[in-house]
């Protein structure tokens, strides 16, 4: 008997699909429901360059064969492609932020995201944040490339006419005879986070609405669905704003992992039920998915509808993509062409630490990665600048947030590659001078978000009351070393060119720094950095006092590994046997 290798894999995946994930079920399955017609929506968001496979414990690149290795692109490839065969109606649609987090964006700019996008044939996509990293240059070649309609409707771009023309505000797909509006939205804060150019960011939920009613009266849609990089708060604004028709928000931005049930698929927790659903004043139920970041998840729900367009049920639930689904070899011959050209820089090494340098701890207190680099921040403004040493008794303060540290390190030999992965947004390290009243205002408005990691201060971050306090700043000169900061006192920061300019909503710094100027890179600053200073021995050194702190959703998501818990890791063995198990019931049945 002749075995095609395309079908066996073709039949793992679905014995894999159909046997190894719990999908939570939300509603009764289409049997059960009375409906007029039903949509599968296949959806992806936050991909961050995580073209290969990631480790789910620290998200640095691993190899595909390990139990913890999950994710990449050949997976999403091969699952997308299943579930598109297999599912009734299938749409594929991408919530944003596909470029930049690893050094296949570093390296190759748009130019991988593009071929690789292109593969999936995806029916819509919206734009994230990160897509205007490199300004407005380095995200139109890409638009101009995508094979996909790119909708977005909360975008004024009269001021920046090469941005003109590649996108438009909605689009509308046929399916089973219905008509299907899909309109886009962008988190409208875009300009204070990211490098937009002169284009100008409305408000999310009235552009949807407007795009809605125009739908509605032009296109005589039958549902509408809103593909969201706008996070999930604004989602459920957005879905309590709603206009008529739109019934389901595919969301991204806040990397959230979301699912209904007792035993989620992987080991993040969830933030919130998939689908969270908003029951309108009007008696509509709108939906609200998204399905965690960097390729660990596929989110995978059937709507069923009436003959309005109201949602009457749903089925399905995030697909963990672990390492018992199949990759394709054929996009793995195509990944392999592009990491030849990685390779040269990601092998380099630079130093070593004898230490894990641990993402984990970052948005709940202190962590020695971000000390480390807030040391790193410090110590290239005393190397590029000796004589401003002298000229003030207090140490130069470093401040990083937690969202600017995109990895872990592991022990051992520390790579080019594994710098560019911890900082790959290309941001400079600025310095200037600013009084100590914005620095504690600062530093309060990260604590219980993106935690400000700090050289050259010491501080108690108060989680309930969202303040920092006793906050010293380091004097050399001093008796005790440290001294009660002054707010009115001039202190010497280095900051990120993101915070520079008022990034994460810090307008302290964009209205109060004085003698702002512009510093090195930040991922080669910290490879000069690594390679004086290995081996790095860095621990925690009680900078921060973390007090009345209390779990939230950011504790548990932020894409980053504090997602993990000891008691909630797969059982990926007992797993692999079930759907050994199934795999064979399904041959024998044929």
């Amino acid at each position: 008997m002749d075995i095609n290798l395309d079908t066996v894999k073709f039949v793992i995946a679905i014995c894999v699909i159909t046997c190894h994930q719990d999908v939570a079920r939300s509603a009764p399955t289409a049997g059960e429901i009375q409906h007029d017609f039903l949509l599968s929506v296949i959806h992806l968001n936050d991909f961050h360059a995580r073209f290969e496979p990631i480790s789910y414990k620290t998200l640095e690149s691993c190899n595909s064969n390990v139990t913890e290795c999950v994710g990449g692109f050949s997976r999403t490839f091969t699952l997308i492609d299943t579930l598109r065969k297999t599912r009734p109606n299938p749409i594929v649609l991408n919530a944003g932020d596909n470029f930049q987090g690893t050094i296949w964006y570093n390296i190759f700019k748009w130019n991988a995201t593009l071929h690789f996008m292109n593969l999936l044939h995806l029916n819509a996509s919206t734009l994230g944040n990160h897509e205007f990293d490199d300004g407005i240059g380095g995200i139109v070649p890409y638009m101009k490339g995508l094979n996909s309609p790119i909708i977005v409707s909360n975008i004024d771009d009269k001021k920046e006419a090469e941005f003109q023309g590649l996108y438009n505000k909605s689009t509308v797909l046929t399916v089973d005879g219905r008509r299907i509006g899909i309109i886009g939205a962008i988190v409208s804060t875009t300009k204070k986070i990211s490098h937009p150019g002169n284009l100008i960011f409305l408000g999310e939920s009235a552009s949807v609405n407007r795009e809605a009613d125009r739908l509605i009266a032009e296109e005589n849609v039958d549902t509408i669905i809103v593909l969201s990089h706008c996070g999930y708060d604004i989602d459920q604004e957005i879905a309590k704003n709603a206009t008529q028709k739109i019934s389901l928000i595919v969301g991204g931005h806040s990397h959230y992992f979301l699912y209904t049930g007792d035993k989620p698929p992987g080991p993040d927790k969830p933030v919130g039920d998939y689908p969270t659903v908003i029951n309108h004043e009007d008696g509509r139920k709108i939906l609200i998915v998204q399905a965690s970041s960097f390729s660990k998840y596929l989110g995978n729900l059937t709507v069923y509808y009436n003959s309005n367009g109201n949602v009457v049920g749903w089925d399905g639930g995030p697909i963990f993509v672990d390492s018992s689904f199949p990759q394709d070899e054929k996009i793995n011959r195509e990944l392999d062409e592009w990491k030849s050209a990685l390779d040269v820089y990601k092998t380099q090494v630079v130093g070593n630490t004898t230490v894990l340098l641990d993402l984990n701890k970052c948005w709940s207190g202190e962590c020695n990665i971000g000390s480390m680099i807030a040391d790193a921040m410090v110590w290239t403004y005393e190397q590029e600048f000796p004589e401003a040493n002298q000229l003030s008794k207090y140490a130069p303060i470093g401040l990083i947030n937690a969202g600017g540290i995109r990895s872990s390190i592991q022990k051992g030999n520390i790579t080019y590659g594994n710098l560019l992965t911890v900082q790959p947004y290309s941001n400079t390290w600025d310095h200037g001078y600013i009084e100590g009243k914005y620095i504690v205002s600062a530093i309060s408005k990260t604590i219980g978000k993106q935690l400000m990691q700090v050289s050259g201060l010491k501080a108690v971050y108060d989680f309930k009351n969202q303040s920092a306090h006793s906050v010293k700043v380091k004097c050399p000169t001093c008796p005790s070393g440290y001294e009660d900061i002054n707010p009115d006192q001039q202190y010497l920061v280095i900051i990120s060119s993101f915070f520079a300019t008022g990034g994460d909503n810090l307008d302290e710094f964009a209205q109060n720094l004085n003698n702002h100027t512009v510093g090195p890179v930040d991922s080669e600053s910290l490879v000069k950095y690594v390679r004086k200073h290995s081996p790095i021995t860095q621990t925690v050194d009680g900078r921060i006092v973390a007090v009345n702190r209390v779990p939230k959703e950011w504790d548990l998501q932020n894409g980053s590994a504090s997602a993990l818990s000891s008691t909630s890791q797969p059982n990926t063995f007992r797993s692999t046997l079930y759907v050994i198990y199934c795999c064979i019931f399904i041959y024998l049945q044929y």
